[in-house]
């Protein structure tokens, strides 16, 4: 049997718990912000999409992390000039840059010698493979997104709640677009070496949507997706390393299971 407290207490667990830790934080703000604006695609589209980066990073030899962020922002910040330029909606330009960016990601790594154990781990990451250099750049994430949520938090939540009524009290509309596509990036990439590039929408979506069902305003509904994060991740963590499973895909297996048995305690279903 497992001792859970003496594998709390070495190195790289700790730097799992303390980056997932950090993650659920800024999954959760991104998330409620997300399904406010009806975008749950838009994030799936740049994880996807940041495969590409970590693939040049790599092919470059630099730091992945850095080409995938560079790659990841590009794409956020290049879809409203796309979008206008040629007249398509946004999901039918995220279902063309989605498969292309992969696909991209793909060749890139096809093209590098020898065995790539690399591309599974970006595709489902490895939270409890973190490195110090990783949780480093996790925490400077972290703080710079704190504190541009200290300066546009109220505003990107009252945009994406009424986007005409924002324009009308004259709001920075195009700027604060710009900021929200700029955070989401970096939540994705920040995520990107924990879950990889395929699960890491399950903590900014799942979560967000379970406490929506139990929620009673718009502040409650983001602290109760942080705690519903930090449950997650931790828990997924510490039952991967009992069950020996990829944890990865039991926190996002756990995120599932966990908005399941909410649903069926508080959903719409129980107010008839």
């Amino acid at each position: 049997m497992i001792d859970i407290m003496s594998l709390i207490q070495l190195p790289f667990i700790q730097r799992a718990v303390l980056a997932g830790i950090l993650l659920s934080v800024l999954a959760s703000v991104m998330g409620v912000i997300t399904l406010i604006r009806k975008a749950s695609f838009y994030g799936d589209a740049i994880a996807h999409s940041s495969l590409a980066g970590v693939a040049l990073g790599l092919w470059l030899g630099w730091y992945p992390l850095a080409t995938a962020m560079g790659y990841a922002v590009c794409i956020a910040l290049l879809l409203p000039w796309l979008k206008k330029t040629f007249r398509l909606p946004l999901d039918n330009l995220l279902g063309i840059l989605l498969p292309s960016s992969m696909g991209l990601g793909v060749l890139i790594f096809s093209l590098l010698p020898g065995f790539q154990p690399e591309m599974m781990s970006y595709l489902f990451g490895n939270i409890i493979t973190i490195r110090q250099t990783d949780l480093w750049i996790v925490i400077g994430l972290f703080f710079i997104s704190v504190s541009i949520f200290s300066l546009y938090l109220p505003r990107l939540l009252f945009l994406s709640l009424d986007e005409e009524y924002a324009s009308l009290l004259k709001m920075r509309s195009t700027w604060l677009e710009r900021v929200y596509e700029v955070l989401l990036a970096i939540t994705v990439i920040a995520g990107v070496k924990l879950l990889g590039v395929v699960l890491i929408n399950a903590l900014l979506i799942i979560p967000a949507s379970t406490a929506k069902m139990v929620s009673r305003s718009l502040y409650s509904w983001i602290w109760i997706t942080v705690g519903l994060n930090m449950i997650i991740v931790i828990g997924g963590l510490l039952l991967s390393l009992v069950v020996n499973v990829p944890p990865g895909a039991t926190i996002a297996v756990f995120a599932g299971t966990l908005f399941l048995f909410i649903s069926l305690l508080f959903g719409p279903h129980n107010n008839r």
